[in-house]
C-alpha cells in the first residue's frame, strides 16, 4: 500500500511538473511576442521622427516602413496607374485632394459630380437638411448618380398637386411655421406640394436621347432628342399615363413648397419653358403667401377675410379667401355684384415680384389683370405634372452650344441636349436637388387618400386605384346606389298597396300561420 501510494503521488507530482512546464512555455512565448511588437511600435516611432526631422527622406523607404508595418495599402507611383495619360487628368475636389477618373467614366458624370459637390465648403444656398438623417447632402440617397441601383437618367418625375392637412404626422419640418412673417396667423392648416418618382426598368443605357417626349402645347410626341442622337430606342417619357411602362419609386412631399419652387424653376424650369415663360415664373414663384394671413378685409358682418394658397383639382393652385384663421373656410360670395373678390383684395398680386425679367430679354407683365397672369401661370406650370427626366434637359440645345448669362461656352466641350442652369450647373439632378435642398418627407398612404378626398392630385394608380376618375366614379355610383334605393321603395310599396286592394277585393282569408291556433290542437 505504502508503494502504491509512492507511485500514485510521483504520477500526480509528474502532471503538475508538466502542465507547468505548458503555462511557462506559453506566457514566455507571449512575452517574446510582446516584447516585438513593442520593438516594432518604437521602431515605427523612430522611423516617424526621422522622417520628421528629414522632409528629404527617400519615397522607397517610406513605402518600405508603411509595408513592413501594415500602416497603409501599398502605394501606387503614377507610371503604375492603370490609366492613359493619367498626369492630364487630374482633377481637383479641393485644395488638398485630386483624384485620376477611371477609363470609362463619362467626363459629363466627371464634371457634374465636381459641380454638385460643394467640396470647397461653397455652398451654393442654405442647405436645408434633405431627408432626415442626412449628415450630408450628397450622401447615399435614392436620386444621386452612381449611389442606388438605377441610372438618374432612367428616373423620372412629375408633379401631383397639393393638399391641405390640418393634422399632419410628425416630421422634419412639422415644427416651422407657417405664417407669413408678422401676418400669418400662425394656426392656419398646413399646405404641402407633392410629386411622384419613376423607373424605367427597360432602360438601355441612351441617356436623354433614348426617350421622346411629351409637349402639352399641341398635345404630341416630340421626338427630336431620339432623332437627333440615333438612338435604337425611342420610348415615351409616359409617367403620366395610366398605361406607362415605368415603375413608380415613391410619392413625397413638401411643406415649404417656396423652396420646392425656386429648386425646381431655377434648375429645370429654365431649361423647359421658353425665355418667356421663365421670365414670369422665376419672379411669379416669391408672390404666393406662405400661410394664413389677414386680408385686413372685413364682410358687412364685421368677420375678418384671410387669404392662402388653395389646391383645385388637377393639381393647380390658386389664392383662395377664407372666413378663418386657419384657412379652410372658404368665404362664399353672395353673388356677381360681391366687391369681396381676390383682385377686388389683393390686386393683381402677380405684379409684386421683384423684377420682370431678364435683363437682355425683358419682358413687361404690368398691364397683365389677374385672371392673365394665372392663365400665365396655370400655361406653365401644367408642364410639370408633366412626365420630366430627373435629369435636366434642353431639346432646343441640340449640339450644346446654347449657354446662359456666365456658363462660359466656346470651348466646344458642350453636348447636345445640355441643360445650362440658373445656378450655372449643368444638367442638374432635379430629383436629387428636390431631396437635398428642401425638407423632403416621404408621402404616407394618409396623405395620397387625403389628397384624393380633396381632389387636388392629379392622376395616378395606387394600388390600381386611379385617382383622376374617383370623383367622378364615385359620384356616379353613390348616384346608382340612390337611383336603386328610391326604385326599390317605390316598387315595394306599389306591391304593398296592390297586395292590400287584392285581399279586399276577394275576401281573402289566409289559412296559415297564427289563424290555425284559434282551432283545437286535440279533437274531444
Amino acid at each position: 500500500m505504502v508503494v502504491e501510494r509512492m507511485k500514485m503521488l510521483s504520477t500526480s507530482e509528474a502532471m503538475l511538473l508538466l502542465v507547468t512546464a505548458l503555462l511557462s512555455m506559453c506566457f514566455v512565448e507571449a512575452s517574446v511576442e510582446n516584447s516585438i511588437d513593442n520593438a516594432k511600435i518604437n521602431n515605427s516611432e523612430i522611423s516617424s521622427k526621422n522622417i520628421q526631422r528629414n522632409p528629404t527622406t527617400n519615397k522607397a523607404k517610406l513605402e518600405s516602413i508603411v509595408r513592413q508595418q501594415n500602416l497603409l495599402p501599398p502605394l501606387i507611383h503614377e507610371e503604375d496607374l492603370p490609366v492613359e495619360n493619367v498626369e492630364e487628368r487630374w482633377q481637383s475636389l479641393n485644395e488638398d485632394i485630386e483624384f485620376v477618373p477611371a477609363d470609362g467614366v463619362d467626363r459629363q458624370l466627371v464634371r457634374r459630380f465636381l459641380e454638385q459637390g460643394n467640396y470647397n465648403q461653397e455652398a451654393e444656398e442654405q442647405t436645408y437638411g434633405g431627408m432626415s438623417g442626412m449628415e450630408d447632402i450628397y450622401d447615399v440617397q435614392p436620386f444621386v448618380y452612381g449611389d442606388s441601383e438605377y441610372d438618374e437618367y432612367q428616373q423620372a418625375w412629375r408633379l401631383m398637386g397639393f393638399i391641405i392637412d390640418c393634422n399632419p404626422m410628425v416630421d422634419d419640418d412639422y415644427y416651422d411655421q407657417s405664417g407669413s412673417g408678422d401676418q400669418g396667423t400662425e394656426d392656419g392648416c398646413a399646405r404641402y406640394v407633392l410629386w411622384a418618382a419613376y423607373v424605367d426598368l427597360e432602360y438601355e443605357g441612351g441617356g436623354i436621347g433614348e426617350y421622346q417626349y411629351y409637349n402639352n402645347t399641341d398635345n404630341s410626341w416630340d421626338t427630336s432628342a431620339c432623332d437627333y442622337s440615333g438612338s435604337d430606342r425611342c420610348a415615351k417619357m409616359d409617367c403620366h399615363l395610366d398605361n406607362t411602362h415605368f415603375s413608380l419609386l415613391g410619392f413625397f412631399k413638401h411643406k415649404s413648397y417656396d423652396d420646392w419652387l425656386e429648386q425646381l424653376f431655377k434648375h429645370e424650369g429654365i431649361c423647359v419653358w421658353n425665355d418667356e415663360e421663365y421670365a414670369f415664373m422665376k419672379n411669379a414663384r416669391e408672390v404666393w403667401p406662405q400661410g394664413c394671413v389677414d386680408s385686413y378685409t372685413t364682410t358687412d358682418d364685421g368677420d375678418e377675410i384671410y387669404y392662402d394658397i388653395k389646391p383645385v383639382r388637377g393639381g393647380d393652385i390658386e389664392v383662395g379667401l377664407y372666413t378663418d384663421t386657419q384657412c379652410i373656410k372658404d368665404y362664399t360670395p353672395y353673388g356677381n355684384n360681391d366687391p369681396i373678390t381676390v383682385e377686388n383684395v389683393l390686386g393683381n398680386f402677380f405684379l409684386n415680384a421683384d423684377g420682370s425679367g431678364d435683363e437682355d430679354n425683358y419682358y413687361d407683365f404690368s398691364s397683365d389683370t389677374l385672371e392673365q397672369s394665372m392663365e400665365r401661370w396655370d400655361s406653365a406650370f401644367a408642364k410639370f405634372r408633366i412626365c420630366q427626366p430627373c435629369v435636366a434637359y434642353d431639346l432646343q440645345n441640340v449640339d450644346g452650344s446654347e449657354y446662359y448669362d456666365d456658363d462660359g461656352g466656346g470651348d466646344g466641350d458642350g453636348d447636345m441636349f445640355d441643360c445650362y442652369d440658373d445656378a450655372d450647373y449643368t444638367n442638374v439632378n432635379q430629383c436629387m436637388k428636390f431631396m437635398a435642398k428642401t425638407t423632403m418627407n416621404t408621402a404616407t398612404f394618409r396623405d395620397m387618400s387625403l389628397g384624393r378626398y380633396q381632389g387636388t392630385l392629379t392622376a395616378t394608380q395606387m394600388n390600381g386605384y386611379n385617382i383622376r376618375n374617383s370623383w367622378r366614379g364615385e359620384l356616379f355610383s353613390n348616384v346608382l346606389t340612390y337611383l336603386f334605393l328610391c326604385a326599390s321603395l317605390v316598387i315595394f310599396f306599389y306591391g304593398c298597396i296592390f297586395l292590400y286592394k287584392a285581399k279586399m277585393a276577394t275576401n281573402y282569408q289566409p289559412s296559415f300561420g297564427w289563424t290555425k291556433f284559434k282551432e283545437p290542437l286535440v279533437m274531444t
